[in-house]
């Protein structure tokens, strides 16, 4: 089965790629190892990261289908787990980076739906601990931040950052959930009443 899923990796039809990402990422929770985590990490950073800098290559959206996959891995990165049913660190600090290193200065094309994308990939994360979670809810209430600067199409960075904060709250089973909740809630109101004025 892993063979089969990086092999469809390579396929020339972007469906079928995004879709093995898609079950690559799925399958490391039934595969024995941690192969299909370091594919797909692999894969990933062949395909968003420049080989000669290291650095994240800037945003461009000209090609669909390659626009499609990379939009694609997010989903597919949120989806790994490890042998306890966590996402691996790796996962975590690689959305981040994403997150953190985006520039669209030299794409015409709006990036709201790669942020939103990103952002939803977060809250689809299952975090080991508290120092995570707080990690990635300082990322989304900065790309909540952006979004009432730079208001996106149908405010979906918005509606991700919050939907993402809600899910992670939702998770977890620790004796600080209420006072999480609260603070999501109070994010939730003050965001709402901002934007019906």
């Amino acid at each position: 089965l892993l063979l089969l899923l990086l092999l469809l990796l390579v396929m020339h039809c972007c469906r079928v790629r995004v879709d093995a990402a898609l079950a690559l990422g799925r399958a490391s929770a039934v595969c024995r190892g941690d192969r299909p985590l370091r594919e797909l990490l692999t894969y990933t950073r062949e395909r968003l990261y420049d080989p000669l800098t290291g650095l994240l290559r800037p945003n461009s959206f000209a090609d669909l289908a390659e626009a499609l996959l990379s939009q694609a891995l997010p989903a597919a990165l949120a989806a790994v787990r490890d042998k306890d049913g966590f996402t691996p660190p790796q996962v975590l600090e690689l959305l981040l980076d994403i997150l953190a290193s985006n520039d669209n200065s030299s794409n015409p094309l709006d990036d709201g739906h790669w942020l939103a994308g990103l952002v939803a990939a977060l809250g689809q994360l299952r975090l080991r601990n508290t120092a995570e979670l707080a990690k990635v809810l300082h990322v989304v209430d900065r790309q909540l931040a952006h979004e009432e600067v730079v208001t996106t199409h149908n405010a979906v960075l918005g509606c991700a950052c919050l939907t993402t904060a809600t899910n992670l709250a939702v998770q977890l089973q620790h004796p600080a959930a209420a006072a999480v909740l609260d603070s999501v809630a109070q994010l939730l109101l003050s965001y709402t009443e901002q934007h019906q004025e």
